[in-house]
This record gives structure tokens, C-alpha cells and sequence, in this order.
């Protein structure tokens, strides 16, 4: 069984003659009401917008579920084989900051305080990914925000 979209159109009580385009998924909805996918939109050219907008996240979902299969497997492994020098360096080659926040918070407490305390008694927090680690890393919960 596939996805079933419904849109509803409504007016706009903050506008004359105004309407309001609503996205959603049949069964999604709350209260009586449809359960936005998107903002709702007052346009047909705004409603094109936010729905290509959509599709671009949705064509970045496998990427991000990879990247997530990937760190859910270097996690296991760095129960009992990878050292924390090792996920520095995968960490380094992240294209952004929040992959390689993403990347470090999914492992345990316990391994985040190791990759930590490596990073900050081996890695140089004057270049490259340290001082993003050293702004982003909370010393309380052992994660990059």
C-alpha cells in the first residue's frame, strides 16, 4: 500500500478573498484537521515552491540514512576495535559540521568521552575540524550542539 497525499484548501481568515493550501498524509490527521507536511502556502506558485523544496530533503534521505547505517556500524566496531584517533580522523571528513555532530553523538556516552578526551589532549585546536569540535562539544551531556 502505497502513501496517500490529501491537500485542503481553505480560507484565509486573515485575508479577503485569501486561501490557505495545506499538505498531508490520509490518516495523518489530528483534531479534524490535516497534519502539515509543508507551511501552508497562499499561492500555487508558494505551495510549487515549498513541494520542490520537500522533494529535495526527500532525495537527501538516503544519504543521511547511510551516513547513520554507517556511524550504527563504526559504533559497534568502536566497542571493541576502533580507537578514538581512528573516528577523529573519519570525523575530519565530514562535509559539514552537523554530519560530523551526528556522527559523534550516536555513539555511547562512555565512547564520546574518549573520542573527547583524545581530541583535546592529541588534536590541534588552532586548525582544521578541533576548534569546531572545541566550540560545539557540552563537557555535561558528552555531545557536539
Amino acid at each position: 500500500m502505497g502513501v496517500e497525499w490529501m491537500f485542503e484548501v481553505e480560507a484565509d481568515a486573515s485575508e479577503e478573498h485569501g486561501y490557505l493550501i495545506h499538505l498531508g498524509l490520509k490518516g495523518a490527521e489530528t483534531a479534524g484537521r490535516l497534519t502539515d507536511l509543508i507551511v501552508p502556502c497562499r499561492s500555487l506558485q508558494e505551495f510549487q515552491e515549498e513541494i520542490d523544496k520537500l522533494l529535495l530533503k526527500l532525495k537527501d534521505l538516503p544519504r543521511q540514512v547511510g551516513q547513520r547505517l554507517e556511524s550504527l556500524y563504526l559504533k559497534d566496531e568502536a566497542e571493541s576495535k576502533i580507537a578514538p584517533e581512528e573516528l577523529w580522523k573519519r570525523m575530519e571528513t565530514f562535509d559539514t559540521e552537523a554530519e560530523m555532530a551526528q556522527f559523534f553523538n550516536s555513539f555511547a556516552e562512555r565512547q564520546r568521552q574518549e573520542i573527547a578526551e583524545y581530541i583535546f589532549t592529541h588534536v590541534n585546536m588552532f586548525k582544521g575540524r578541533g576548534p569546531v569540535f572545541s566550540e560545539h562539544y557540552d563537557s555535561t551531556t558528552h555531545l557536539l550542539e
